[in-house]
């Protein structure tokens, strides 16, 4: 029974995705917009809570940061928020566990 228990821990260890890793490819959207980091974050931030609640948002000394977890994936979306000129850049990337780009996508288009 122990072993179960320790594979099946494992097994959902591996699935886990982390931010770094979701920051090593290419972002699944780039793009700038004339919203403040600050105002962009209001936006997108209930949209991906609606997804989970356990979406979490961090300020950084240039924007915000907001990851979305999903249960067995870990990381699953992260969205870099970052003041440019009098807008922002935005990067969105997502886990390689996650097939297409699903509500997380178009959320963070209709914020921009």
């Amino acid at each position: 029974m122990k072993l179960i228990v320790g594979a099946l821990a494992v097994a959902l260890l591996a699935g886990c995705s982390s931010v770094s890793s979701l920051e090593g490819g290419e972002p699944e959207l780039a793009a700038s917009t004339t919203k403040a980091p600050a105002k962009y974050a209001k936006c997108l931030m209930p949209k991906w809570q609606e997804i989970n609640a356990a979406t979490t948002s961090t300020e950084t000394e240039t924007g915000y940061r907001l990851l979305l977890s999903v249960d067995f994936v870990g990381a699953a979306a992260l969205a870099n928020i970052d003041k440019a000129g009098t807008g922002s850049q935005v990067q969105i990337y997502k886990s390689s566990g996650i097939v297409g780009s699903g509500k997380w996508a178009e959320a963070a288009r209709s914020c921009l």
